[in-house]
This record gives C-alpha cells, sequence and structure tokens, in this order.
C-alpha cells in the first residue's frame, strides 16, 4: 500500500464575507491479492490504483445581526482515476430569523458522469446522472427545548436516462438541554439519500471491479434511500471532566449495499456491489475523558443489527465495533497517540457452504506520533495494523505492521 497527499488552502476576509478554497490530491496504490500465485501477470492485474482529486471554493457572509439574513455558497468538484468518475456541485444557503423562528432554506444541484476519459477502455458507456436538494426548515424553543421541523426533497435522474424520479426525506429533531453542563435528551426522524458511486464505494473496499475492461466488469451503482430513521439520545457530563453521549435508532433503508466477491471478475479476486432493501438497528456510544490538559482518552461502541429482505447471509457488516484511543501532548511539541480497535461478527456464515464467507473477529493496534518543529514545520510516524493475521476483505490478508512517515509543511 502507498499514500501520497497534497493539499492547499487559502482564505481571504472580504468586507462582503468570507471567501475558503482548497485543493486536496490523494494517491493510492493497493496490492491486489486473491488471484492464482502461479500466474504471473503484469502491475495493473496486481495493483489497484484509487486517485481522489478535489477543489472547493466557498463564500460565507459576515453579517451578525440573526434578523438579517445569512447566507453560504460553495462550489464544489471531483475527480477520481483522472475522469473515470466526477462530480460538480452547487449548493447555497441562507437563514434569517423573524420573530421567535429561525427559518433556514438549502439547495443544491449535483451533477455526476463517468468514464468521461479518452485515455482508457471503460465496461460501461458514458453515464451522467443530476441530483437537485431542496430542503427548508424552521426552529424555535419550544417547551424548554429546541424544535426543528423540515423535510428534504430531491429530483433524480435515473442513471443515463431520461427518467426523473423524487423523493421526500424527514428532518425533524427536538433537543431538550436541562443543565448547564449541556447535558440532553434528544429525538427525531430523519432520512436521506447515500450515494453509492466508485468515488464513495471504493473509499470502503478499494477492491471493487474498477469501471475498466482489465477488471472484467463494473460496479452496479444504486443509490441507497434512507425512508426514515427514528432516534433517540442523550448527552451526560459524569463529573471529573467525563462526557458521556449515546443514541438509539431505528431506519428503513432501500438499496442499502453490500459487497461480494465477483466470481467473473478477471482473476476472480474483485468485489461487486450487491444491494437489498434493510431494517437497520443501531446503538451507539461514546464516553470522552479529558484527564488533564494534556491527556484525552476515548472510547466508542457501536452495536448493529440489520434484517434484510432477500439476501440470505452477507458479510463486512460487523455487529459490534469498538475503539479504545490515548493520546498525550508533550509541551504542544510531541503528540503520540494509540488506538485500540476491534470488530466481532463479521459475517452471517455458519460454515463453508455458505454464499457468504467466513471471516475472523478483527483485533488489532494503530499508532501516531507526530512532531512539531515550529507552528509551520512537522514531521509524523504512523504505524497500523501492529497485530495483523485476519483479513478485512475474503483473500486479502492484513499485513501488519504498516509503517508510513512523513512531512508537513503549512505557509
Amino acid at each position: 500500500f502507498r499514500e501520497t497527499d497534497f493539499s492547499a488552502y487559502i482564505k481571504k476576509d472580504y468586507d462582503f464575507g468570507i471567501m475558503n478554497a482548497y485543493f486536496y490530491r490523494q494517491g493510492n496504490v493497493f496490492q491486489a491479492y486473491g488471484y492464482n500465485p502461479n500466474l504471473k501477470l503484469e502491475e495493473k492485474y496486481t495493483q489497484e490504483y484509487w486517485g481522489y482529486s478535489t477543489m472547493s471554493v466557498s463564500l460565507q457572509s459576515k453579517n451578525t445581526d440573526k434578523s438579517k439574513p445569512n447566507y453560504y455558497a460553495k462550489l464544489f468538484t471531483y475527480d477520481l482515476n483522472e475522469l473515470t468518475e466526477n462530480l460538480v456541485s452547487f449548493s447555497l444557503s441562507a437563514q434569517q430569523t423573524v420573530g421567535f423562528n429561525d427559518y433556514s432554506a438549502d439547495l443544491a444541484m449535483n451533477y455526476y458522469f463517468n468514464n468521461l476519459s479518452d485515455k482508457y477502455v471503460f465496461s460501461d458507456s458514458l453515464a451522467k446522472e443530476l441530483i437537485l436538494t431542496f430542503s427548508p426548515s424552521v426552529s424555535r424553543e419550544l417547551g424548554g427545548g429546541y424544535l426543528n421541523l423540515g423535510f428534504e426533497l430531491k429530483s433524480m435522474d435515473t442513471r443515463d436516462t431520461v427518467d426523473i424520479s423524487y423523493a421526500l426525506f424527514p428532518k425533524i429533531h427536538y433537543d431538550y438541554i436541562f443543565s448547564e453542563k449541556n447535558q440532553s435528551v434528544f429525538a427525531g426522524i430523519r432520512g436521506g439519500l447515500e450515494k453509492n458511486s466508485y468515488w464513495t464505494l471504493s473509499k470502503k473496499n478499494p477492491f471493487i471491479l474498477n469501471a475498466l475492461t482489465t477488471d472484467g466488469g463494473s460496479v452496479n451503482l444504486i443509490n441507497s434511500q434512507i425512508k426514515y430513521d427514528v432516534y433517540i439520545g442523550m448527552n451526560f457530563y459524569l463529573g471529573a471532566n467525563v462526557n458521556w453521549s449515546s443514541e438509539l435508532s431505528y431506519s428503513r433503508v432501500q438499496d442499502m449495499s453490500f459487497f461480494d466477491l465477483d466470481d467473473y471478475s478477471t482473476n476472480q479476486n474483485k468485489f461487486k456491489v450487491v444491494y437489498d432493501d434493510v431494517n437497520h438497528l443501531l446503538w451507539s456510544s461514546e464516553l470522552d475523558w479529558e484527564i488533564n490538559p494534556n491527556a484525552n482518552l476515548n472510547l466508542q461502541l457501536d452495536y448493529h443489527k440489520y434484517n434484510l429482505d432477500s439476501l440470505q447471509d452477507y458479510a463486512y457488516k460487523p455487529s459490534i465495533i469498538s475503539k479504545l484511543g490515548f493520546s498525550y501532548n508533550f509541551g504542544d511539541k510531541i503528540s503520540p497517540q494509540i488506538e485500540f480497535v476491534s470488530a466481532f461478527d463479521r459475517s452471517t456464515a455458519n460454515d463453508s457452504a455458505s454464499n457468504a464467507p467466513l471471516l475472523n473477529d478483527i483485533i488489532d493496534v494503530n499508532f501516531y506520533l507526530e512532531y512539531k518543529y515550529n507552528s509551520i514545520f512537522s514531521a509524523y510516524f504512523k504505524a497500523r495494523h501492529l497485530i495483523g493475521g485476519y483479513q478485512i476483505w475474503e483473500n486479502y490478508p492484513v499485513l501488519g505492521p504498516q509503517v508510513f512517515f512523513g512531512l508537513s509543511y503549512r505557509f
């Protein structure tokens, strides 16, 4: 695995607003496994490349008077693998207070297109998709708490056709704060669209079919719709600089994505994406302890339960995920961090006869160290998967430790 990162950021303060602009580029090269080791394959078959480039320009008003309109406008673009997949996005948000009510409205246009480059030979033809979003809301104090009512309306054209569909998602949230330490309970119902693109899916699994003919196929891209997600939660201050938060939610998801090894890929070592409608129960909890101004301890725990409509077996969606992290700051110069991660019940398979792979639980350790020479220049060291010895993806062993060195310069 090789990773290269570059980013640039500019901020300019004008009388009419604050402009921010940034550019980010990340290139990842992964070693592919799972093919017959006796075959002498070309490099394009033994490595998986993903190059992510983003650029954004935004403008935010400086108005501090809530009775007057505030706005935020943003232009955002991304490129994946040099015109394999692209996005052009524009969004505009406005807020204003009238009487006791706070009003807001969001408008967005997202235009996606795939397989545009003439440099590569793709499995599919050029495909385009346009998603328009309108999301108004109103909020006010009510019963000692704060109520927000809204919805999100989306217009979506079917990829590479002239058909247009619409979806309406709820946005209702009530937050009741009952102490000076911002202790609160909250509840609501939400929904939305989860974009399944090569960008988002490759971030989760870099070994998906990569859209080129060299892989012997391409990924079926279908967006997931969270029809509703009912939730309730709380935030508590337990004393001694310990904060605890927890949330329980139950959602109905149409076309949730699942990864499955594609036996028809060129070397039987790439993953396709399949979809199913799912009822999803999630309990998440986080404990944060500021031991002293230099030391911090953080514990996160998530529990998932999936009830699928059609698929009998699935993998790569653990039932239990936990993370324990500790960080310390030595005089604003040296900052070590250690992280213990685990994931359990990663597959529903009980034996080798199942359609899903048998996967071991994950228990691993990551370490990070940064040395700040000054406010401009710093060096860092990363050591990931110090234990390893398991497979995140079928036939792809995690080899540990993985060590990275890097330099950071700010100007």
